[in-house]
C-alpha cells in the first residue's frame, strides 16, 4: 500500500525537538502546529 497522504499525527515523547528533528531527516515530515499538555510546551 502507498500512503498518498498524512492529516495529523500526534506523538508524546521525551524530546520534541530530537523527535522532530528525526521525522523531518527520516520522513521529510515537518511541524505544522505544536500543541500543549497540561499547560506545558
Amino acid at each position: 500500500m502507498q500512503v498518498k497522504h498524512l492529516d495529523h499525527i500526534n506523538l508524546s515523547v521525551a524530546s520534541f525537538a530530537k523527535t522532530a528533528q528525526w521525522y523531518e531527516r527520516v520522513f521529510g515530515f515537518y511541524v505544522v502546529e505544536q500543541g500543549l499538555r497540561e499547560g506545558c510546551p
